[in-house]
């Protein structure tokens, strides 16, 4: 499998979009047309992208763990640089923020708080919360 689809663990990333898609079917689709569809597609391309960038991140974070207890994957086995892991998963965040303006102001508030969720979670507070800080 291509280390860049694999890294962001597209089935992962097809459940949260399912999701979304479960999200749109909760609060009410207003009347199906064109429009609507689009912009539940966007939905799901939007969570599925942020989704694959916070797996991504997590693999960049974790890459040295990963190389004991997860050898085979993209970072570990030297299919894919650490560094080329950070710059897709911020070229993978950025496209889910961008898509999310197309869908409406909800919908990119929620994009970036998610990101920025992620990105903390990964830099800082997942070491806290394994030190008991929580």
């Amino acid at each position: 499998m291509n280390p860049h689809l694999e890294i962001i663990r597209p089935l992962n990333c097809i459940m949260a979009g399912i999701g979304a898609l479960a999200g749109c079917i909760i609060v009410g689709i207003p009347g199906i047309n064109y429009l609507v569809l689009f912009k539940i597609g966007l939905a799901f391309a939007v969570v599925f992208l942020v989704t694959g960038a916070g797996n991504t991140l997590n693999d960049y974070y974790d890459a040295d763990a990963d190389k004991i207890n997860h050898p085979s994957r993209p970072i570990p086995s030297g299919r894919l640089e650490q560094k080329n892991a950070m710059n897709f998963a911020i070229t993978l965040f950025t496209a889910g923020i961008i898509i999310s303006c197309f869908i409406n102001t909800c919908s990119f508030l929620i994009a970036v708080i998610a990101a920025l969720l992620l990105v903390a979670y990964e830099k800082k507070l997942k070491k806290k919360a394994s030190l008991g800080m929580w």
